[in-house]
């Protein structure tokens, strides 16, 4: 009688993780359906002055999704900053640096992923910092996926901007762009 029992459970349970593991392929698939072509945001380089274009999807977009598939109870996140950098832009104007590691939960599953944004003022490096890191985040769970999946990340650095730069040798006058190329090499440390 005891046998009984115990291989009932057993069936109960594997019943219990098929449930399961099918809730969380119709998740993911509601998740990771296109976005609408409204979602889709393009900047130049030459205007957002990073030097290159980017491609990818507006956060508000990111978080309906989130919203409609899991509700707005289903879904949250914690954020640190793990790096600010401070210094100065082509122009001489301060540029400040962050960077966040997230850690975004739905329905229940955590996934962690960095993310950074520069800015003149710290309110908005670190916003969109969160911003960045959370659309990364959201993609591992499907949502946005494609901007990832066709390499259009707007964190896709040409090589020439992550070279590390030395700053000036002692005795010798900073230049603007010393300045500028010193402040991407601690940005990009992120």
């Amino acid at each position: 009688m005891g046998g009984h029992f115990v291989g009932s459970v057993i069936i109960k349970l594997k019943r219990a993780i098929l449930k399961n593991k099918n809730m969380e392929q119709k998740i993911y698939e509601n998740l990771s359906k296109a976005l609408p072509k409204e979602a889709i945001q393009k900047s130049e380089g030459s205007k957002t002055g990073k030097g290159y274009d980017t491609t990818g999807y507006g956060y508000q977009y990111i978080v309906n999704r989130l919203n409609e598939v899991v509700g707005i109870d289903g879904w949250n996140y914690e954020y640190k900053e793990i790096n600010r950098a401070d210094g100065v832009s082509r122009s001489g104007t301060p540029r400040i640096g962050v960077c966040v590691e997230i850690r975004l939960t739905i329905a229940g599953t955590t996934k962690p992923m960095v993310g950074g944004h520069t800015s003149n003022n710290y309110t908005d490096a670190l916003k969109g910092a969160i911003t960045n890191s959370l659309k990364k985040a959201a993609a591992m769970f499907g949502v946005g996926k494609e901007a990832y999946e066709k390499t259009i990340d707007e964190d896709n650095l040409p090589p020439d901007v992550n070279k590390k730069v030395l700053s000036p040798k002692q005795g010798e006058k900073m230049t603007k762009e010393t300045a500028y190329q010193m402040t991407l090499a601690k940005i990009n440390s992120c």
